[in-house]
């Protein structure tokens, strides 16, 4: 909707449907996943592992969760070993690491194309990946937190 004097009001809705499918950056997914794991508490020590995760490209990094800790401990390491040495570690190309919140049904086609790897005990991905969908599922969890941030962003126009 736009005024006649060149200023135009954002569309909300669309907004938030359009960042809710974009390739999201993966301090997002990092962020999404903690938020999850976070409201799970004490759930996350049944996982009882400590998770490793590398994305590569752009912003891409190197986080760790020990999910034998209620919530999980999060730490983002500057040594590439720390990563290497978990007992479970996804190596994942941006838009692959995205996908964990924006399109989980393709997780298969990007572990078949090598975009997605998984090294290590794949169990604990797999439960990691069960308390995720009880708690709603990440897309619903990420759905909520762009319409919250969206709603904020934007002001009324007076």
């Amino acid at each position: 909707m736009c005024d006649n004097i060149g200023g135009c009001l954002p569309d909300t809705h669309s907004t938030v449907t359009l960042s809710a499918q974009k390739v999201l950056e993966p301090d997002e997914v990092i962020a999404a996943i903690a938020h999850v794991l976070e409201k799970a508490g004490i759930a996350t020590a049944a996982i009882g592992s400590e998770l490793g995760f590398r994305v590569h490209g752009e912003n891409g990094g190197d986080w760790v969760v020990d999910l034998s800790s209620p919530g999980g401990a999060w730490k983002q390491p500057s040594d590439p070993e720390v990563v290497e040495r978990c007992k479970t570690t996804l190596y994942a190309e941006r838009e692959a690491f995205s996908h964990l919140i924006t399109e989980p049904e393709r997780i298969e086609d990007d572990l078949k194309s090598g975009i997605l790897e998984i090294d290590g005990e794949r169990q604990a991905l797999a439960r990691l990946g069960r308390l995720l969908r009880s708690s709603g599922g990440l897309l619903k969890q990420r759905s909520r937190m762009s319409k919250t941030t969206t709603n904020r962003r934007f002001k009324p126009w007076r």
